[in-house]
C-alpha cells in the first residue's frame, strides 16, 4: 500500500520534470515524429494481439492498456496505468513477459545497430556524436548516467514538497471532476484519474518553470528510485517457470506487440 498510494505518484512528476514541451518541441524535430510513428505501431500491435487472444487470457483488454503505456513510456507509464486497471495477478506474469520480451528487443535492435548492412545505408548520427563526445574512453554513457551527481539537503527537500503539492492538486482536481462527471460515461470517466492531472500538472510546471527546474538537483535520481521499488514490489510474486507453464499465451501477446512495432 505504501509503494501503490505514495512512491509510485510522488515519482512519476519528479520523473516528468525533464518533460519541458517547449525544450522538447524545438529540440527533437523529427524525432518526435518518429517516436509517434513508433507509438503508433505500438498501438497497432496492442489492438492485433488482443483481436488474436482476447478470449484466451482473462483480463486482457486491461494488461493490453498497461503493455501499451509501457512500451511507449516505460516504467513510468507502467506504474501509472498498473493502478488503474485492476487486472489482478496477471499483472505480476505480465511484468516478466515484458522484462523477457524487452531484453531479447533490445538484443536485436542492437545487433541491427551494429550490422554493416544498416550502418552503411542508413545515416546514424548520434552514433557518431557518441564517438566524438568528451566521455573518457574507458566510460560510456551508461556509467555517465550512473555518476555521482551533485544534491543538497535544500534539493531532497524541494523534491518531496513539490511531487507532493502536484499530487495533492491532481488529487483534489480528480476528486472534484468524479463528483460531477456521471459515472456511465467511460470517456469522460478517464479525467476522474489521478495520473492525469498528475501527468498534466507535472508537464505544465515542468515547461513553465524551467529555470527553477534547471537549479533542483536529484529529481531524476529520487523519482526513479520510486519506480524502481513499485517495479520490485510487483515482480517479487512472478516466476517464470509459471509463466511458461501456465500463462504461455502472455510472452505470444507481448510477442506481437514487440514484432508489430518493429515493423512500423
Amino acid at each position: 500500500d505504501i509503494i501503490w498510494g505514495f512512491a509510485v505518484p510522488m515519482g512519476i512528476p519528479l520523473l516528468m520534470l525533464q518533460c519541458n514541451m517547449k525544450k522538447i518541441w524545438k529540440e527533437t524535430g523529427r524525432i518526435m515524429i518518429i517516436f509517434c510513428i513508433g507509438s503508433a505501431g505500438t498501438v497497432a500491435g496492442a489492438f492485433l494481439a488482443y483481436a488474436l487472444l482476447h478470449n484466451f487470457i482473462p483480463g486482457l483488454a486491461g494488461v493490453a492498456a498497461i503493455m501499451t503505456g509501457s512500451y511507449i513510456g516505460g516504467g513510468v507509464n507502467f506504474a501509472g496505468l498498473a493502478t488503474e486497471f485492476n487486472v489482478g495477478e496477471i499483472k505480476a506474469a505480465a511484468t516478466v513477459a515484458d522484462n523477457l520480451l524487452m531484453a531479447l528487443y533490445f538484443f536485436a535492435l542492437i545487433f541491427i545497430a551494429g550490422m554493416k548492412f544498416f550502418q552503411k545505408h542508413y545515416a546514424h548520427p548520434h552514433i557518431d556524436a557518441v564517438k566524438v563526445s568528451d566521455l573518457k574512453d574507458a566510460q560510456t554513457q551508461a556509467a555517465a548516467y550512473w555518476n555521482r551527481k551533485e544534491i543538497s539537503l535544500k534539493d531532497i527537500a524541494m523534491n518531496v514538497a513539490y511531487c507532493v503539492v502536484v499530487v495533492f492538486l491532481a488529487k483534489l482536481i480528480a476528486s472534484g471532476i468524479s463528483a460531477v462527471i456521471p459515472t456511465t460515461n467511460a470517456l469522460l470517466s478517464i479525467l476522474e484519474s489521478q495520473y492525469v492531472w498528475i501527468t498534466t500538472i507535472a508537464m505544465f510546471a515542468a515547461t513553465v518553470g524551467e529555470k527553477q527546474v534547471e537549479n533542483l538537483s536529484g529529481s531524476q535520481e529520487i523519482g526513479t528510485y520510486f519506480i524502481y521499488l513499485f517495479l520490485f514490489v510487483i515482480g517479487v510474486p512472478a516466476s517464470i517457470v509459471k509463466i511458461i507453464t501456465e500463462t504461455p499465451l502472455l510472452l505470444v501477446f507481448t510477442g506481437i506487440m514487440v514484432l508489430t512495432n518493429m515493423l512500423f
